[in-house]
């Protein structure tokens, strides 16, 4: 057929998203399984423990017993199992976070069985040497020493610590030098363990499957069950319930902690307070409302502190969900002397959305954002993971991402203004700057002028120890 380059094509309909579709074979642990067309599987192990659930005394245990799952097994120590997945295309990983663990395998569907035994054994079977630990140890002690150097980094954690006063959350995931230095082989088993011998887990499957791939998953299950129940040597009953994680009281000013870096070029600053929790009503409303306060690159915030103030090559603004709390938190990276006045901009956004009702232009352009953004996070087989993991650790229903398309398409302006007002607190934001504190000094008063209680630290040290508490 020959094309004639003169004429343009004609356009075709668009075709309609497809969103995934959950099956649920009947397994020893919970099975679900997302099937999609192209010749691949992901397949990952999901337990529901990560490290909030440390005490402060041990931080950065946990995570490194997961770090150390894929690094060798009694049968295939050291890198024979790195070399038995590759030989089959595949990959495997592992990742610790607040709430969640997971163990994970991905490669051709042609040899998903082959892959997800290998997984198995890597749960049940992992060996925990010391040449291993002591390797991830070092490189653990040296994510610490990288995230003091870097001044975004010292911002979340610095927010992380006003937000989280006293508990595990106030400091890096990673965890502290203490902890870490302390960890033996025996502890991050014992660590590992624990957590997996309190629950089987969730077996969360994306790709190509056919009988024998499911039948394989099936068996596996078993063996997890099974695993589970050895490892700790109980009965793999399921753990405690989930914590309840009391929302903090609103302050009646923010507080403002100034972090010193001498020799920055701009000031990171960030925002955070508590918000309605994820499964709260009207979270459809609060979506719009982020993210016309600072989700996208027309958002208020990018509009008043780059394009009107010039403050700022961007903001941003997102709500953080966790299973029982939520926090909005807004970050930018602002030129110093504009330190105090992109504050000032960013409370006062937040309460004109408080009292003053978006507009249908607002509401629409924000809800077809968040709506056209879902094919990009659903094209791959990790993002339609992601999307199961999410689902998961929240208690969703299978068909969660219709009914928030569906919701969305609902929202009014007046219901963006009731999440304004149930979600928005500029009165009780903790607020981080973390710049020349010789510079920003220099804008106390200002600061003061917004009411604002102002904290200051000479360097982010403090922070990677726990050792700053801002009630």
């Amino acid at each position: 057929m020959k094309l004639d380059r003169a004429v343009a094509p004609a356009v075709s309909p668009p075709e309609e998203l497809a969103l995934p579709r959950l099956q649920r074979p009947e397994a020893a642990v919970e099975l679900v399984v997302c099937h999609d067309p192209r010749p691949l599987v992901h397949c990952t192990w999901v337990l529901r423990h990560g490290g909030a659930d440390e005490t402060i005394a041990r931080a950065g245990e946990f995570p490194l017993a997961v770090d150390l799952l894929d690094e060798g097994t009694r049968r295939r120590p050291g890198e024979r199992l790195t070399r038995a997945v590759e030989e089959l295309g595949g990959e495997m990983s592992t990742a610790c976070g607040w709430h969640s663990s997971l163990l994970r395998v991905a490669g051709p569907s042609e040899v998903a069985a082959r892959l997800v035994r290998l997984l198995v054994e890597a749960a049940t079977e992992s060996e925990f040497a010391a040449r291993d630990l002591e390797r991830v140890r070092r490189a653990r002690l040296a994510t610490l020493a990288r995230l003091e150097a870097n001044p975004g980094a010292c911002a979340d954690l610095a927010l992380d610590a006003l937000l989280f006063p006293g508990r595990r959350e106030a400091l890096p995931l990673t965890g502290t030098v203490a902890g870490l230095e302390a960890v033996d082989g025996d502890d991050a088993r014992s660590a590992w363990q624990g957590a997996a011998g309190r629950s089987p887990g969730t077996l969360l499957v994306v790709g190509a499957l056919d009988r024998p791939e499911i039948d394989a998953l099936v068996a596996a299950s078993r063996e997890l069950a099974d695993g589970g129940a050895g490892i700790a040597g109980g009965t793999g009953a399921t753990g405690p319930p989930g914590r309840e994680e009391a929302q903090e009281p609103l302050r009646q000013r923010p507080v403002v902690l100034l972090v010193d870096r001498p020799h920055a070029k701009q000031t990171e600053l960030r925002l955070g307070h508590a918000a309605p929790p994820r499964a709260a009503a009207g979270r459809a409303g609060r979506r719009i409302l982020v993210t016309l306060l600072g989700g996208k690159f027309t958002s208020r915030l990018n509009l008043r502190l780059r394009e009107t103030d010039g403050a700022t090559y961007g903001v941003s603004a997102a709500l953080v969900d966790r299973p029982h709390a939520s926090h909005l938190v807004v970050s930018s990276a602002v030129e110093t002397t504009s330190a105090a006045r992109s504050v000032r901009g960013v409370l006062e956004e937040m309460e004109r959305l408080r009292t003053e009702p978006a507009t249908a232009s607002e509401v629409s352009d924000s809800r077809g954002y968040i709506a056209g953004v879902v094919p990009y996070r659903l094209q791959t087989l990790s993002g339609l993971a992601a999307q199961l993991q999410i689902q998961w650790l929240f208690g969703e229903a299978d068909d969660q991402l219709r009914s928030d398309l569906e919701d969305l398409a609902e929202v009014e302006p007046a219901e963006v203004l009731e999440a304004a007002r149930s979600t928005l607190a500029p009165g009780a934001a903790r607020v981080v700057l973390v710049g020349p504190l010789a510079q920003l000094r220099g804008q106390a008063a200002e600061l003061r002028e917004l009411g604002c209680e102002l904290v200051e630290l000479a360097s982010a040290g403090p922070l990677l120890a726990g050792d700053v508490v801002v009630g």
